[in-house]
């Protein structure tokens, strides 16, 4: 993934889709001021270069009948690289389990799952977990309340550059690749 090869363009098609990723890829185009073919491209590009990672549909834990959702810290017995990413992947396929990230610290893993109710995450943690012998030890901390961000910070566009010559000379950049963008539009003029 380049981090460092976002520009100002680039960082405003992100806001736009993660503020709603159902835009229409015209209104996108509209908004940041390019042709819908060159927006429709850096969305493309985007994809590719593993900048932009999908678009989903949030579905309410809830409405699934998941009533409780935890943070489940998982200390492994060993650090072996191998049979981390295994228990990762087994974990993975576990129903309950809406995500994994792996930590430094005292864990190894915290694990995001959802289950039904406080029993169901009791049995589902002596089941699963408490079966593994690469577990040595969990600590879960229920969540009451869920709410994410909108965005993905942005350290990596132009736009948040601080260094005004850097700014001015990112600005000049964006402003030749809007021009030729242009050019390539314009009908040729025999």
């Amino acid at each position: 993934m380049a981090l460092h090869g976002l520009d100002r363009i680039d960082g405003e098609i992100l806001d736009i889709l993660q503020g709603q990723a159902r835009t229409p890829n015209k209104e996108i185009a509209e908004r940041v001021g390019i042709a819908p073919s060159t927006c429709l491209d850096r969305v493309r590009r985007l994809m590719e270069e593993g900048v932009l990672l999908g678009f989903r549909g949030e579905v309410s834990p809830q409405a699934m009948g998941a009533n409780v959702q935890a943070l489940v810290s998982v200390r492994l017995a060993g650090r072996d690289r191998a049979k981390t990413e295994a228990f990762s992947r087994w974990v993975l396929d576990l129903q309950e389990v809406v995500a994994i990230y792996y930590t430094a610290g005292p864990f190894d893993l915290i694990l995001h799952v959802a289950v039904r109710d406080t029993e169901h995450l009791r049995n589902w943690s002596m089941d699963s977990l408490g079966s593994r012998a690469e577990v040595a030890h969990t600590e879960t901390a229920l969540l009451l309340h869920v709410e994410r961000a909108s965005h993905v910070p942005d350290y990596a566009s132009r736009r948040n550059l601080k260094n005004a010559e850097d700014q001015r000379e990112a600005e000049l950049q964006d402003l030749e690749a809007q021009i030729q963008a242009r050019q390539a539009r314009a009908p040729e003029r025999s």
